[in-house]
């Protein structure tokens, strides 16, 4: 259990903190950051090649419109029609706020 423990929780990467800088100084925002009802358009998905491509299998695409339903670090998400709460372990999705 150590040794997924340690993957979990692991400190955020170096590609993660890139983007969140990138996110910053943008009009894109960290996907966490994306107020409750709003929509955006997902940028980028960036960061721990794990979190990432979880991510990614979960629909999780350049392109793709989301919605926030509940923000935060652990957050509740609807991407399509399908609502899932999610946390990006170490994974950075950069969102384009459209409403």
């Amino acid at each position: 259990m150590e040794g997924l423990e340690a993957k979990l929780f692991a400190p955020i990467s170096l590609d993660a903190q890139i983007c969140l800088k990138l996110a910053s100084t943008m009009s894109f925002l960290n996907l966490a950051q994306l107020p409750a009802g709003k929509t955006g358009e997902i940028v980028e998905v960036t960061g721990h090649p794990t979190g990432v491509a979880r991510l990614q299998e979960l629909g999780f695409q350049a392109g793709r419109t989301i919605e926030m339903v509940c923000p935060g670090d652990t957050c509740i998400v609807k991407l399509d029609r399908c609502k899932m709460c999610i946390r990006t372990c170490g994974a950075c999705v950069v969102v384009r706020p459209l409403n």
